[in-house]
């Protein structure tokens, strides 16, 4: 690219409250210093994130990818404290869990992309913009994700 004087715009990478290594590696710092706007890509895990215990899954087994089915055995079981955490927001807050990690996706200056099946889907996502997490609440969320003891498989 830069032989062709095109510069870079973008740089997508995986990044949740579950796959942090882009903002601890400093990846998110040196696009910002850069002028890279950074693309965030399942920033809900594949949905580990949101599913709640009244959920239809019950069980891994029900979940059809493989990579879903890792982060639903392996990962999600030792995020309790985390999924708390993004839940009580979520009450406060009158959102949806979905809206709590998009929000902090944004918060974390990066552009989440999110895949929307529905309408209602689509009206939810949107629900994370036009507000703001305050500090207190993206550093409780930033000290329950670093407690979790496996992350998500980081694709960077």
């Amino acid at each position: 690219f830069k032989k062709k004087g095109i510069p870079i715009a973008i740089n997508q990478f995986q990044f949740s409250l579950l796959s942090t290594k882009p903002e601890h590696s400093g990846l998110i710092d040196t696009c910002q210093e850069l002028g890279i706007t950074p693309v965030a890509y399942s920033p809900l895990a594949l949905g580990a994130l949101v599913v709640t215990p009244d959920s239809a899954i019950k069980s891994p087994r029900q979940v059809e990818s493989l990579p879903r089915r890792f982060l639903f055995s392996a990962v999600r079981p030792g995020a309790t404290d985390l999924l708390m955490v993004i839940n009580d927001i979520a009450q406060q807050r009158r959102k949806t869990p979905a809206q709590v990690c998009l929000n902090w996706t944004i918060s974390k200056q990066c552009l989440p992309i999110v895949g929307a099946r529905t309408p209602e889907r689509v009206l939810e996502n949107l629900g994370a913009c036009g507000w703001r997490l305050d500090c207190n609440e993206v550093d409780a969320l930033d000290l329950a994700a670093a407690s979790v003891r496996k992350k998500a498989a980081q694709n960077i």
